[in-house]
């Protein structure tokens, strides 16, 4: 690959940006701040809720209801995860309805 190409500094650019992505988010990771998300509940099976969040209109996910609510679809709930990562988060709120 030609160093001076513009390939080679469009490769370079992504290699950085996910370099400094990762960094971030470790050091985030590792420094005990608890990240929160909103989400709108699709559906509730039982403990489990199927949640949709505001920047990712395609997919859902599922959560266990820690909230000690009854929820329905529509709802709007907090998400939490101490890891900051939304794979590893719960709900732990449900948005008070006005």
């Amino acid at each position: 690959m030609n160093i001076n190409s513009k390939e080679f500094a469009r490769f370079l650019d992504e290699a950085i940006e996910q370099k400094t992505k990762a960094v971030i988010k470790r050091e985030l990771a590792s420094s005990g701040l608890v990240k929160a998300w909103v989400a709108t509940v699709v559906s509730v099976a039982g403990n489990l809720i199927t949640v949709k969040v505001p920047n990712d209109a395609v997919n859902t996910i599922t959560k266990k209801n820690k909230t000690g609510q009854v929820l329905v679809a529509g709802d709007e709930v907090y998400l939490f995860s101490p890891s900051g990562d939304l794979t590893n988060a719960f709900v732990a709120v449900a948005k008070n309805k006005p």
